[in-house]
């Protein structure tokens, strides 16, 4: 009886020995299949963040895209703003220089008609001058050929003379010119018939006389010749 508990418990020591045995590969197995589990858990943990991934890099494209679009629909927009601006300003300038162009016009026919007006005021005041001077002429003149008639005092005579050449010099040099007319065809516009005579020494309608000297002033008759014509 003694000697079979001994062989009783080493198989009782077996038992136990391959009971933990399995016990350890079973829970060797649980431990694997764990792992895949884990394993096979983290693939599709990497995968559906992988997916992720690339839907929110889809969504930044689709983004980018929009962003894109708007900032070329800006950018086209902004183009166009910018040549409309350009057209006004060029349209201003085109309106500045006609403006310019019409002032410029108009400051040049009043500098014509400021200088037409003084050449007109200078001729007048010379006009009236001469006209004033022109009896004084004559008189000094008709002193001369009293003087020249008589043959009395040379020297005076020939002071006189070089003091009416002088003035008459200074009237030519304001443009005051004697009107010719002795022998000349009688013209209305410059001679005024006071008298006439029938004579065969002249032509029909030719002035034989002069009876007071006519005087144009740049080409503008200002006092008439006053003569006697031939009938």
């Amino acid at each position: 009886m003694n000697k079979d508990i001994p062989v009783k418990k080493e198989c009782q020591n077996e038992f136990e020995a391959a009971g933990v045995e399995h016990g350890e590969k079973k829970e060797k197995k649980v431990e694997d299949v764990q792992k895949g589990t884990q394993k096979e858990d983290s693939i599709d943990t990497v995968e559906k963040n992988q997916c992720e991934h690339e839907q929110v890099q889809e969504s930044e494209s689709d983004i980018e895209g929009e962003g894109g679009d708007e900032q070329k629909i800006e950018g086209t927009e902004s183009i166009s703003s910018l040549k409309q601006e350009l057209e006004d300003k060029k349209r201003e300038l085109d309106e500045l220089i006609n403006k310019f162009a019409r002032l410029q016009a108009d400051f040049d026919n009043y500098k014509k008609r400021v200088a037409k007006e003084r050449q007109e005021m200078s001729l007048y005041i010379l006009e009236d001058l001469v006209s004033q001077l022109l009896p004084v002429v004559d008189n000094f003149e008709r002193a001369l050929d009293s003087a020249k008639s008589t043959g009395e005092n040379e020297s005076l005579l020939n002071g006189l003379n070089m003091i009416f050449k002088q003035i008459k010099g200074i009237m030519e040099k304001n443009g005051v010119k004697e009107i010719e007319a002795k022998e000349k065809e009688f013209n209305p516009r410059l001679h005024e018939a006071v008298m006439q005579e029938e004579t065969d020494k002249y032509p029909s309608n030719t002035v034989i006389e002069v009876l007071q000297k006519g005087y144009t002033l740049n080409n503008k008759v200002i006092r008439p010749s006053l003569v006697k014509v031939a009938k």
